[in-house]
């Protein structure tokens, strides 16, 4: 991926905000000068650029381990926001307490709570990993199940106290009831009506009490780099 088309991904959330069909207008004059031709630029190799990878490092087998193992937890069924709503708080508790995420994601507000953007992406169908057929979303488009046996082994000793920890902390909540906790206490949410709005990592570390979050965000962001070049370089 080259710059400006890394330079569009971390626009690429506020894009998509904007170019939705309510308030698209008036949105758009009320910005300042400097972030309406960042916009530009971000649409216009948007445009060029429909195919988005996630952050590099982002393991989907670990997304897909995490998933499982919550879904196991439920019977074998689970509704598709609770999912969404679990590996959010993944990652949250994993940086309150160990310093980094469960896995590389990146974060976004949408009007149902934070997210973290590739595991969303995946659920959807949007990854072509293989990794990902092992899940499956009902007809009903609500509830996901497991369609094969995901190991545990992408998952620490560490990992899974997390997965447990959130499990009982929210998962005897609806999805809903959860929905509205985010909105009420994580304070890197911000509300929007349509679209989403990035939550950088920097916001999501100081959230969580991370006295230094700027050199916290580029330490994470490092690491993942590096992990995710090996892996590349792996496979090929």
């Amino acid at each position: 991926m080259n710059g400006p088309t890394r330079w569009a991904n971390r626009l690429r959330p506020d894009y998509g905000t904007i170019r939705s069909a309510s308030g698209i207008v008036r949105r758009y004059l009320q910005l300042p000068i400097r972030r309406k031709l960042r916009y530009l630029v971000a649409m216009v190799v948007v445009a060029k650029n429909p195919a988005w990878e996630p952050v590099l490092g982002y393991d989907d087998e670990k997304a897909v381990q995490c998933i499982s193992y919550f879904i196991r937890k439920s019977g074998g069924r689970l509704e598709k926001l609770k999912v969404i709503k679990l590996l959010y708080q993944d990652d949250r508790l994993s940086l309150t307490e160990r310093g980094k995420p469960l896995n590389s994601n990146e974060y976004f507000s949408m009007p149902h709570g934070p997210v973290t953007s590739a595991s969303l992406n995946g659920i959807n169908g949007g990854l072509s990993h293989p990794s990902w057929k092992l899940l499956t979303l009902r007809k009903d488009g609500r509830t996901l199940e497991l369609t094969g046996d995901a190991e545990n082994d992408r998952l620490s000793r560490a990992d899974c106290k997390i997965l447990d920890q959130v499990w009982r902390d929210f998962g005897h909540m609806r999805a809903w009831d959860i929905r509205g906790w985010t909105h009420e206490n994580c304070t890197e949410y911000t509300e929007v009506e349509s679209g989403r709005i990035q939550i950088s990592l920097d916001e999501l570390l100081k959230a969580v009490g991370n006295p230094a979050p700027t050199e916290a965000a580029h330490n994470i962001r490092s690491l993942q780099r590096t992990i995710g070049t090996l892996k590349r370089a792996s496979a090929n």
